[in-house]
């Protein structure tokens, strides 16, 4: 959505530096697909870095709340080697963010740490899947610099000239890096991000998933994050109600986080038209169709654990510009701005 009114600010900004008159015309502002790519570090020191998953939380977030018709999502996971990769796959089904989640759960931590082989490779991925109306992106999470055996036929060196160079693709492919540090080392990772046009996040708590998720999918999506109700966790079952009013929409969500791991989360009543997603901090429920009606939902958390809950709304639209028949500098116009589909809302 953000780049929906960066788009607007900028027509504005080219009719308003013209000097002469400009005939009248249509612009349309077409949503790009999202490709993303996970880099995950999946070696030993992992196990120790990442004790509370947060790592695998932030894919898992992003798997089950990005709009599912027009995204791809991939992964790699690296050690000193490529251990397991997915190339972006599409996630429209659940069956298939159920798929990509248990890939993810399945990888081991074990072994040194290339950092360079990873991004390589994720890069791999996503350019040769790469189409003309689909905006790259690639989220890279470790905890750490490159450390090699000194048996390896890899240096550090040999690493960090693969960092270098994908830095230069992505720019190339105008594919941002975001990174995920999960230790104090994070000023390689902070460097990726910068040169990239991405992001570093440092050592993130469970409080932080919500904001790394809105950020970079408010960037590159049609999508908004907006907090709904927070309360209180109280060591017992207890319930949300939700209203969900009919829209004209594909799809939309309703994302419940605790700061505070969640047990028997689940969604009371009647489940069509409902997938149901859970995790160690989250749970969500993903609203096919127009549907209508009363949604309850029942979970357990620590006593005073801080929960939140937000509604996700997706715009399945395309941005139309209607520009007057002339337009003069320093005199004021009108430019008529409308989606040619409406959003989706509760």
């Amino acid at each position: 959505m953000k780049r929906i009114y960066k788009y607007i600010f900028l027509v504005i900004t080219i009719v308003l530096i013209i000097s002469k008159p400009v005939r009248a015309q249509e612009i349309t502002h077409i949503q790009k697909d999202i490709n993303l790519i996970f880099v995950l570090d999946s070696s030993y020191s992992m196990n120790v870095n990442n004790k509370n998953k947060i790592a695998e939380e932030i894919i898992y977030m992003f798997v089950d709340n990005l709009p599912s018709k027009d995204t791809k999502i991939g992964y790699v996971a690296y050690n000193d080697s490529i251990t397991t990769f997915l190339k972006p796959t599409t996630i429209k089904k659940h069956e298939e963010r159920v798929n990509i989640k248990n890939r993810i759960k399945s990888i081991r931590k074990t072994g040194y740490s290339d950092m360079g082989l990873g991004m390589k490779k994720g890069f791999e991925l996503v350019r040769e899947d790469l189409k003309e109306n689909s905006q790259p992106i690639m989220i890279l999470i470790s905890d750490g610099e490159t450390s090699l055996s000194r048996n390896s036929n890899r240096t550090e060196t040999h690493s960090e000239l693969d960092m270098e160079e994908i830095v230069k693709k992505a720019n190339g492919i105008n594919m941002p890096i975001y990174t995920i540090s999960l230790d104090k080392n994070h000023y390689i990772l902070e460097g990726i991000s910068r040169k990239t046009k991405g992001k570093m996040y440092d050592n993130p708590s469970s409080g932080d998933l919500i904001n790394i998720f809105k950020e970079i999918s408010e960037n590159y999506s049609t999508s908004t994050v907006k907090p709904f109700i927070e309360i209180k966790g109280t060591g017992k079952k207890q319930d949300i109600s939700i209203s969900v009013k009919e829209s004209y929409r594909d799809e939309s969500n309703i994302l419940v986080i605790s700061s505070e791991p969640i047990r028997e989360a689940n969604i009371i009543g009647e489940k069509k038209d409902f997938h149901f997603s859970k995790s160690k901090y989250y749970f969500s429920v993903k609203i096919v169709g127009n549907k209508e009606g009363e949604l309850l939902l029942n979970f357990i958390t620590r006593k005073n654990a801080k929960v939140k809950v937000y509604k996700l709304s997706n715009y399945n639209a395309n941005l139309i510009l209607h520009v007057p028949d002339k337009i003069y500098k320093n005199k004021s116009f009108k430019i008529d701005a409308y989606f040619n589909m409406k959003m989706t809302s509760f």
